[in-house]
Order: C-alpha cells, then structure tokens, then sequence
C-alpha cells in the first residue's frame, strides 16, 4: 500500500509467475446453477494447493462456454497442482459433469506485462 495516496502499489508487489488458463464446457442437461455450483466449488479445493494465488472464471452465454483463470506463484506450483487437484476430495464428481472432448487446459509462464497507475 502507498501511504502517500491510499492505492495499491501493484508495480512494486511480486507478480504470479505461471498463469493456467482452462476452456471447458458442461456435459449436455447440466443446469447453470449445477455449473456455477460447481465452479465454486473448485474455488474451495483449488485455494488450498500450494503455490495458489488467485482464480477467476468467465462464462460466455452464448457458446455456453467457461473460461478458469488460475494464478500460481511459478509454473512448477501450477504443474504440481495440477496433480495434487486429481486426488482431492469431490473433484472426480465435479470432472464427471464436464464435456471433456470441449476442455482444453494450459501452463504458462510469466515473461512480461504491464499494469494500471
């Protein structure tokens, strides 16, 4: 926090090393409040891994489409999580309800960017 203005200094604070980019869809017949149901339901398991810094997910109505934005401290964290995420507890029934032939998952790792202020 910059003391002088009361804004974050988001410049001088570490930035996440990986980011995890997810694109998933649900199966067919399962409800909107079945699908943010479970997308919250992630953000309890996946706030608990190691390395976890952040998660966010958008939904475009149109192509009934999510889109996970996950970030990691590094892409090792985010590579381990990965794994550990397959072992926790209600993650196989949340999986069950995804369309696995329109998931795509990604690591990648910080090279650069730029922020606000």
């Amino acid at each position: 926090m910059n003391e002088q203005n009361g804004f974050v200094d988001t410049m001088s604070q570490a930035a996440p090393g990986a980011v995890e980019i997810v694109q998933l869809k649900f199966r067919a017949g399962v409800s909107a409040d079945d699908q943010l149901q479970a997308m919250r339901a992630l953000d309890t398991i996946a706030s608990k891994m190691a390395g976890f810094v952040s998660r966010d997910y958008f939904y475009d109505q149109d192509n009934e489409q999510w889109v996970d934005l996950v970030l990691w401290c590094d892409a090792q964290a985010a590579k381990a999580a990965g794994e550990a995420i397959m072992q926790a507890e209600g993650v196989a029934q949340i999986f069950a309800l995804l369309d696995e032939s329109a998931t795509s998952l990604a690591h990648y790792s910080r090279m650069g960017g730029a922020r606000a202020g």
